[in-house]
């Protein structure tokens, strides 16, 4: 899970997907994503957009054909998925009712959202399910604000876990 602050926001979000290109604001150092992102991914073939969810080949394969341990121990099987309105439901479920927590599908074409696609291309590229999640938080930090922060944070990464392990919040039709 990758943090990061939003800060013309005044409430938590969980990021949707980031983008591969447009990444024209440079960072600290003056340099841009072009050439530590962009262009190379172009040049791997990466889809202009990645979102949280399963591996390809896991779509339809069968967990028990890769299972190494013994039969008596069952390891969850962790199903990513995108966040969307059920992820958001179960997330405001585990926090206290007057925190502001939403989807976003604008993860900032800047470091957070470069992070965010470097993570879920990596997966991508390594076969493995994109289960990444990005976290905007607002800027603001008075102690209290780091505690609403805290209880924010907790609670996405239970949502998280209810959500994608052993796809507990929908059918393997629906792990997109």
């Amino acid at each position: 899970m990758h943090m990061g602050i939003a800060s013309t926001r005044h409430y938590y979000s969980v990021e949707t997907q980031a983008h591969r290109d447009s990444y024209t604001i440079s960072d600290i150092k003056g340099r841009l994503g072009w050439d530590d992102g962009e262009r190379p991914w172009m040049q791997m073939g990466l889809p202009p957009v990645l979102a949280p969810g399963p591996a390809p080949d896991s779509i339809s394969s069968d967990p028990a054909d890769s299972q190494t341990e013994p039969v008596s121990v069952k390891t969850p099987r962790v199903c990513p998925r995108v966040p969307d309105d059920r992820l958001i439901a179960t997330w405001k479920s585990f926090c206290p009712s007057d925190l502001d927590v939403r989807l976003s599908r604008d993860a900032g074409r800047y470091l957070c959202e470069f992070i965010y696609y470097t993570s879920m291309a990596l997966a991508l590229q390594n076969g493995q399910d994109r289960n990444v999640a990005f976290l905007h938080v607002p800027a603001s930090c008075e102690d209290e604000d780091i505690e609403k922060g805290t209880e924010a944070t907790i609670g996405l990464i239970k949502a998280l876990v209810s959500s994608w392990v052993d796809g507990s919040s929908g059918s393997s039709d629906d792990r997109s």
